[in-house]
């Protein structure tokens, strides 16, 4: 970042810094942030287009509305207000919608909608199998597919799709869980010392 202007690298240590605080939120104490996976941001390039197209049409069409007299001037605002939402809900689910990768569990946020998310978690020592599919010549030439994250027992599968890189995120993955075993092992194997 030297060759950036001071104001840039200052405003981007404040977005990340603003991004982070975040995520520190849900982390439980002494818990520590690894890595935030999210979609591939190629893949919300229709819903993108389609937020946008609807966003802009008001403006296109807007001396033929304001002629119309005044339903002319609601049907602008409704239309501006749909394009505004789904503009807000595209962009919500794009930047929520991710799985938390933190030194002792994944966490799986899905964003579903502006108003509904479902959060779910694994510790590293309930996680069974972490894998990853390629599916279509999209997902192959671009190279992104799904995380699926199986846990013990009845516990939901943690999924993320259209994940850029998935091997390079499972390979994170089972990294943090093996170090974190060989930590939780240390940190017995320190408990049974002490106590004999």
């Amino acid at each position: 970042m030297n060759n950036f202007p001071k104001a840039f690298v200052y405003s981007y240590r404040f977005v990340i810094s603003k991004v982070m605080a975040f995520y520190d939120n849900i982390l439980k104490d002494d818990e520590r942030l690894v890595r935030v996976i999210r979609s591939f941001p190629l893949t919300f390039f229709w819903p993108g287009i389609f937020s946008v197209i609807f966003l802009l049409l008001p403006f296109f069409i807007m001396i033929p509305l304001f002629n119309i007299g005044q339903f002319g001037l609601i049907l602008f605002g409704l239309m501006l207000l749909i394009g505004l939402i789904l503009t807000i809900r595209t962009i919500t689910i794009a930047y929520f919608n991710c799985l938390i990768v933190t030194d002792r569990r994944v966490i799986d946020w899905d964003q579903r909608g502006l108003f509904e998310k479902v959060i779910s978690e694994a510790d590293y020592d309930k996680i069974q199998d972490i894998s990853y599919r390629v599916k279509g010549i999209f997902g192959t030439m671009l190279r992104f597919g799904t995380i699926q994250i199986q846990t013990a027992g009845t516990a939901p599968v943690l999924e993320l799709k259209h994940v850029h890189r998935p091997q390079k995120m499972q390979t994170l993955i089972t990294d943090v869980k093996r170090n974190s075993q060989i930590e939780s092992q240390k940190s017995i194997n320190h408990k049974i010392t002490e106590n004999t």
